[in-house]
């Protein structure tokens, strides 16, 4: 069994953290305890962690990616070295059991209650934040917030190089040319459009129901950006 242990650390404790690994398990005092808080107090917390993150980014892209996804998240957390870090966790594994096991109940399922009309209210409020919070995880792995961001980010220089030829061709010498400014203005006009369009998109992933609540502050610049330059 001792033999067992050792190939599983110097599986499972990859980037040079086989002594941390090695200093944890010394400090149990036989080789069951040893064993079960290195390999299955940790594996069980990971294979919950695993299964609601998996379960999010799989509610975008198809269940039948689930397992592949859950697979690919635990091989990358040992590859990066980070098992350690949920050796330190499986000392308070059955707290963070509860209460991550009755956070994701909690929010999948809510507490029904009877208001003052005698009408029941479900669980629709925290089932709404359980579905943001997995909408936000999916969209930060998958990087679509950034790529939205960095999209905004293009067409505003588009918008500044067009607003630049404007001013040339407004003070063109021997005079001006209304022509040209007149088609860049229309140039400027459509690209604002798209602009404001992809606020809106930004605002919807990344708010909450619709309120300020989550939204990401990049929202707020690219909009007084927008009304700085719908002024020029």
């Amino acid at each position: 069994m001792a033999d067992i242990l050792e190939m599983l650390m110097s599986v499972l404790c990859q980037q040079n953290t086989l002594q941390q690994c090695q200093q944890f398990v010394q400090a149990y005092p036989d080789l069951i305890q040893q064993t079960i808080y290195f390999a299955f107090f940790p594996t069980v917390f990971v294979i919950l962690f695993i299964h609601v993150l998996s379960g999010a980014i799989a509610k975008n892209i198809g269940e039948k990616y689930k397992i592949l996804i859950g697979i690919s998240i635990f091989v990358f957390i040992v590859l990066q070295g980070w098992y350690h870090y949920l050796l330190l966790l499986s000392r308070f594994w059955f707290i963070s059991i509860i209460v991550l096991g009755g956070f994701y109940a909690f929010m999948n399922m809510g507490i029904g209650r009877q208001d003052g009309g005698g009408g029941k209210i479900g669980g629709k409020p925290l089932k709404s934040i359980g579905d943001y919070v997995k909408k936000r995880t999916a969209t930060a792995i998958r990087g679509d917030e950034k790529s939205l961001n960095d999209r905004i980010r293009r067409e505003m220089d588009a918008v500044e190089v067009l607003e630049k030829q404007i001013r040339r061709a407004e003070s063109r010498k021997p005079e001006p040319d209304a022509y040209g400014a007149s088609m860049y203005r229309q140039q400027k006009m459509m690209k604002m459009e798209e602009i404001e369009a992809l606020i809106r998109e930004l605002n919807q992933m990344t708010s909450f129901e619709g309120t300020d609540i989550g939204k990401s502050p990049d929202v707020k610049k690219h909009k007084n950006w927008l009304k700085e330059h719908q002024k020029k």
